[in-house]
């Protein structure tokens, strides 16, 4: 079943979203202003100024929800023993600079140090008048191990009596709940250990789902839309896979959770937005089940890794998929993108980021080049010194999201062809145009490869046959002239440095 109708009604397909550490930038601000006690309703106009400017649609706050109790001791444990904290922040003190995982939610209630309920409605009503709307997290995989449900509902959760063998011990706690004991096993990715300050939902429990609906329904009335963490997890399937050892022969579920929740919600809210952390290639089912947006961590891996021929072969998909991924080159769970690529691969690897189909998609810290990456339970960040050449780059890049062409245009990707004579470098060459018509054309093009390329381009535009043609790049200014016959019969002939990336305005 096509659950597509399920989608919210967009302003464009290709949204910009920027992603902030909610505690780090609170605590960033209180520094800068001396406010020892500011909350989310006190911030500065300049704070919004400075996150909130056009093009920016969406601000996703990570991180507002009440911080586990036993996740911030296991954390605050794990930072005076492990070095990867000290690496980033040499002078750590982890009693003021750790807090749980922002992924461990032992409720979802705006966290007192952060204003509470009031000081988000304040800040979101602020961010609307700006045109930004508010993400927040729904982490419906797991919960804290110190959350209400626990004691009170351990049904809810993948667990057993704790007489009854478990088949993972080492990977589950014992607590005290008003059923007696039991063994509840910790959250985890199938592929990896378990995450020890979670407790594993049982997405089978009728109950289950039924409190994460009204769990969603609670927070829909607090924000905008919801990015959901690891999505994936609680598709039937891959569910009953992980745990089937502990379910105890209870069968799998009719219907997937995620259509149903999203129906739900969109029932009060039709344009209420859902964003899925997704993996494993899943991308296409999570959107078939409702999915306004889903990470695009191919696109991810084959910008860091890979040659511009593998990015082109990606970017072949269908249109309807496309606008429906999220594009990034950081997020708080990868390694910065300055600390991955060189500084002309980091900029070339932002023009394709800035200008593909889909949710385009921005980390705090990624404009000013930043290259250590903090651990998400770090709430103060190490003292870095800003790339200039970098962020004046970014800021060229987020101006140019607001033309109409990149906002609302007719997008296709383009064959380069090789030039007599010249090698096979032309095949990593990644191009499309950007066609609003009257309001603008764009033609990206971008070199991705440490090595020159020379090539054949078609301009195969309406109205350029017939006189003399000019593309002028809005980065470099660069301008290239030439007859519009020939550039659209046979095409315009570049030679490309090692990953130089334009975008040009087609005059």
């Amino acid at each position: 079943m096509d659950f597509s109708s399920l989608r919210m009604r967009r302003q464009t397909d290709h949204p910009v979203t920027l992603e902030l550490h909610t505690r780090f930038w609170l605590n960033t601000w209180r520094r800068r202003t001396g406010k020892e006690g500011l909350t989310l309703a006190d911030l500065p106009d300049e704070a919004l100024e400075e996150i909130a400017s056009p093009p920016v649609d969406f601000i996703w706050l990570m991180g507002v929800w009440e911080l586990s109790p036993a996740s911030r001791a296991i954390a605050r444990q794990l930072a005076h023993k492990s070095p990867e904290y000290r690496r980033v922040l040499p002078d750590l003190d982890p009693d003021r600079d750790v807090e749980g995982s922002p992924y461990a939610v032992s409720a979802y209630r705006v966290a007192a140090d952060l204003g509470g309920p009031e000081a988000l409605a304040a800040l979101r009503r602020r961010l609307q008048a700006r045109g930004v709307r508010c993400l927040l997290d729904f982490v419906p995989n797991h919960t804290a191990c110190d959350h209400p449900w626990v004691r009170e509902h351990p049904e809810y959760y993948v667990g057993l009596p704790a007489e009854r063998p478990a088949p993972d011990v080492a990977q589950s706690f014992l607590v005290d709940t008003r059923r007696g004991m039991w063994r509840i096993a910790h959250g985890r990715d199938p592929h990896f250990p378990a995450w020890t300050d979670t407790a594993q939902l049982n997405i089978f429990h009728p109950a289950t789902r039924s409190r994460l609906i009204a769990t969603l329904h609670e927070i829909a009335r607090q924000c905008d839309g919801v990015r959901c963490d690891m999505a994936m997890l609680l598709l039937n399937d891959v569910f009953g896979r992980t745990w089937w050892p502990w379910l105890d022969g209870r069968g799998m579920p009719e219907t997937e959770f995620w259509p149903e929740a999203i129906f739900e919600i969109r029932r009060l809210w039709p344009d209420f937005l859902f964003l899925a952390e997704v993996y494993w290639d899943l991308e296409y089912r999570l959107q078939q089940l409702g999915f306004d947006y889903t990470y695009d961590k191919r696109f991810y891996d084959r910008v860091m890794t890979s040659t511009g021929e593998m990015i082109r072969a990606h970017l072949v998909a269908d249109w309807d998929y496309q606008i429906r991924c999220l594009r990034f080159l950081e997020n708080h769970d990868e390694a910065r993108a300055a600390s991955r690529l060189s500084p002309a691969q980091h900029r070339a690897a932002a023009v394709l980021l800035a200008t593909v189909p889909g949710m385009r998609f921005w980390y705090q810290g990624q404009r000013e080049g930043r290259r250590l990456r903090a651990p998400i339970q770090l709430v103060r960040w190490p003292e870095e010194e800003p790339n200039f050449v970098l962020a004046t780059w970014y800021d060229m890049l987020l101006a140019l999201q607001e033309h109409p062409a990149l906002q609302q245009g007719w997008w296709r990707l383009l064959s380069p062809e090789r030039l007599p004579g010249e090698d096979e470098a032309y095949r990593n060459v990644i191009a499309y145009r950007w066609d609003a018509g009257r309001q603008g054309r764009l033609l990206v093009t971008v070199n991705y490869q440490a090595r020159r390329a020379r090539l054949r381009l078609r301009v195969d535009v309406l109205g350029i046959s017939g006189r003399t043609a000019k593309l002028r790049d809005r980065l470099s200014g660069k301008e290239l002239i030439g007859p519009g016959s020939v550039w659209f019969e046979t095409g315009v002939e570049l030679n490309m440095e090692p990953y130089e990336a334009n975008i040009w305005e087609i005059l």
